[in-house]
């Protein structure tokens, strides 16, 4: 009896130490290869390189969440490169770039709002992320990447996001009791998608 007891918890102990769980740490911040191989392919012939303009704090974030993104969802380096590359993310102060985005569309923006826009420029299709501030690149850098994340068609990009209130309070419920599990101050987006 001992015998097949002390067989039974070796079993499950070796049985426990194959088995893990996701721990959520990584949240929606996974960056794990693209499953669909068809999908895969068109990222990848859209995504060759990455050019993004300036030093400040927020644009070195920037790179470093696409170089650890676009890195893992497709198995690949994107390089980062000049004005030729296939996508562009740069700020409507950047006069090298004033003929790629209308003043109309620049002005829709605000300080937080961005857009990401799929552009013909002398005969190359490029990805265009644009925003009036660092922070609107910010935000606009993770939507990209989220796009790619849920598996979106990037073929043809017209997306326009501006905070519709600057701060939203949400409170979120789980317990019958009314426990307050979550409470926390979230922006507010209304993407518009023409």
């Amino acid at each position: 009896m001992v015998k097949k007891q002390l067989i039974l918890g070796v079993f499950f102990i070796l049985l426990s130490t194959l088995l893990f769980a996701e721990d959520g740490y990584r949240l929606w911040l996974r960056y794990d290869k693209i499953g669909n191989t068809a999908l895969l392919t068109q990222y990848r012939k859209n995504i060759r390189s990455i050019f993004t303009p300036g030093n400040s704090a927020t644009l070195i974030i920037i790179k470093n969440e696409l170089k650890a993104g676009l890195s893992g969802l497709l198995g690949t380096t994107v390089k980062f490169t000049d004005a030729n590359a296939s996508v562009i993310i740069f700020k409507s102060t950047e006069p090298a770039f004033s003929e790629y985005i209308s003043k109309q569309e620049i002005q829709k923006l605000g300080t937080e709002g961005y857009l990401i826009v799929t552009k013909n420029i002398t005969g190359k299709k490029k990805i265009i992320v644009c925003a009036n501030t660092d922070i609107g690149l910010l935000y606009g850098t993770f939507n990209f990447l989220r796009l790619l994340q849920t598996q979106q068609a990037i073929e043809n990009l017209n997306i326009v996001s501006v905070p519709q209130i600057k701060l939203r309070i949400l409170n979120h419920w789980d317990n019958l009791n009314r426990h307050l599990e979550l409470a926390y101050i979230a922006r507010l987006y209304r993407p518009t998608i023409y």
